[in-house]
């Protein structure tokens, strides 16, 4: 394709022929996350169900008369897909799919799935929590198995950072008890201080103290869930600590000391 610039319909001609288009997206509005796509035009269900396979549905198709960016990714674990349109489409797509799913008992999940109890049962790191400047990548456990060997903004301080033993990791943990002094069940919502069994507060060889980064239930587990920060010696799966909470004590277990999440730790759901 020439360099410089190109308009879209002139870029769609170009691509037609390889299944991809371009839009103005700098106004749209997404994601949307639908577990049916049953329109009008009466798609398979089985389609874009379990068995469908990635490039299905990606780029660009029409819904209910709106046209959607369809991107096949997932921030809770399930098999997913995204489905960005410009704004003013957006209430015309919602409901398509809307009354489209009621005879599959569709029902709306919202940000509390997105951003809370699928995000932590698949271990994913958020920014603002898990992800800030105090902590490196090969402590948050995203490091990849290569690094590209074009240079790069900070690729000196990420070699360095890989070479190094991390002296804090990322870790999932799960809490034993909730139950409080006085019998009622406490549940922490992030920010608490975790401590060694003798109660202690947790530092690592920076001194930075370990403390719980995102907080929340873990249906598909049975449990709730915490994400922190902990010393190398203490991310150990299977390490018995405690979380302070509103004064009192708190038994938690290190679930994951890795980016391995606890449910389908395979992938095999969102690779179907």
């Amino acid at each position: 394709m020439p360099a410089g610039p190109i308009s879209t319909t002139r870029a769609n001609r170009a691509l037609d022929a390889v299944n991809f288009f371009l839009a103005d997206v700098r106004d749209g509005l997404g994601p949307y996350l639908a577990v049916y796509l049953l329109t009008e035009q009466k798609w398979d269900e089985a389609r874009i169900g379990i068995d469908a396979r990635p490039r299905d549905l990606e780029g660009g198709f029409e819904v209910g008369g709106v046209v959607v960016l369809a991107s096949r990714i997932s921030y809770v674990g399930e098999l997913g897909w995204e489905l960005h349109v410009p704004i003013e489409q957006g209430l015309r797509l919602w409901d398509t799919l809307w009354q489209a799913g009621q005879q599959y008992g569709l029902v709306p999940a919202g940000i509390g799935v997105y951003g809370t109890t699928g995000r932590l049962e698949k271990g994913y790191r958020a920014f603002g929590a898990e992800l800030t400047p105090d902590y490196t990548l090969v402590e948050a456990g995203m490091t990849r198995p290569k690094v590209k060997p074009q240079s790069f903004i900070g690729k000196d301080a990420y070699l360095r950072q890989r070479s190094e033993p991390p002296c804090a990791v990322m870790c999932t943990l799960t809490v034993d008890s909730h139950e409080s002094s006085d019998g009622s069940l406490r549940y922490m919502l992030g920010g608490e201080p975790i401590l060694s069994l003798s109660g202690e507060r947790l530092v690592d060889a920076k001194g930075r103290p370990s403390y719980v980064t995102s907080a929340g239930s873990g249906p598909s587990v049975g449990k709730h869930l915490l994400m922190a920060y902990l010393p190398a010696s203490e991310a150990v799966e299977g390490n018995a600590l405690l979380v302070e909470y509103m004064g009192e004590q708190y038994p938690v277990t290190v679930a994951r000391a890795s980016a391995t999440p606890l449910f389908d730790p395979e992938n095999a759901r969102i690779r179907s």
